[in-house]
């Protein structure tokens, strides 16, 4: 887990960071953890899916982190985001940028533990990730986020719903192996993988997808592919309307 704290107080950073530590330790868990004095050194090194927790201070000098929490939730949705303050003033503001939790400092053991087992269970049942190395750091992007993976001369190419693109250091057959077992995801031709939430309709034998691509099908398999991409939407349609009678 790479984990990100961000705050212009250094005794605050060397607390939170030791008591991360210590949870790391004691639970046997790999944690990953920089430091940042300033919403704005965040900003400037930070990529979408870097980071799978954000503990960021309110208030700052500078950019507040409200305000970095809003830029990043543009470029993210999944990263999650606490903040860390000493009042509760911000709190609406805090959970309009879809903060995971909002912690008053001093901050605690207590509090550092509850936090992170809370966040790795969620990673753990929720939500599944597709993770490899790109320009030598650990990237981890949400299924749900990933809109095609292609083999193109001898690399792999995975694109996000953000507009990003990665080159991981790995085959495509390997990386795609657990992701065609998911129903979202359908391989259309030889090295073209696409999650079907993303495809607006085909062209000829052409894919279009939400972001623009337009992926060539395999002509022996289009009718098949056509197929199952109409039954998909369709019972994702149908899910959808029973969670809202369901909750309604």
């Amino acid at each position: 887990m790479n984990i990100a704290l961000i705050d212009d107080m250094p005794q605050v950073l060397t607390h939170t960071r030791k008591l991360i530590q210590q949870f790391a330790d004691s639970s046997n868990i790999d944690f990953s953890i920089t430091c940042y004095s300033s919403s704005e050194e965040l900003l400037a090194d930070f990529t979408p899916h870097k980071y799978s927790i954000l503990f960021m201070d309110i208030y700052m000098d500078g950019l507040p982190g409200i305000e970095a929490a809003q830029q990043i939730r543009r470029q993210d949705e999944s990263c999650l985001i606490v903040f860390l303050t000493s009042s509760s003033d911000h709190l609406p503001q805090a959970f309009h940028c879809h903060a995971f939790d909002y912690l008053q400092k001093p901050v605690t053991q207590k509090d550092i533990s509850r936090v992170l087992q809370d966040a790795l269970r969620l990673m753990q049942t929720d939500i599944q990730y597709l993770e490899f190395t790109h320009n030598r750091q650990t990237v981890r992007i949400p299924h749900s986020e990933i809109i095609s993976i292609l083999s193109d001369d001898h690399r792999t190419v995975v694109t996000d719903n953000k507009g990003c693109h990665y080159d991981p250091l790995i085959s495509f057959s390997k990386l795609t192996a657990d992701l065609e077992n998911e129903s979202r995801f359908r391989q259309i031709n030889r090295g073209i993988l696409v999650n079907m939430d993303y495809i607006s309709g085909f062209d000829s034998n052409l894919c279009i997808l939400s972001n623009g691509q337009k992926l060539p099908v395999s002509t022996r398999r289009l009718s098949r592919i056509r197929q199952q991409w109409e039954d998909y939407t369709f019972a994702s349609i149908r899910h959808k309307m029973a969670e809202r009678r369901l909750h309604s």
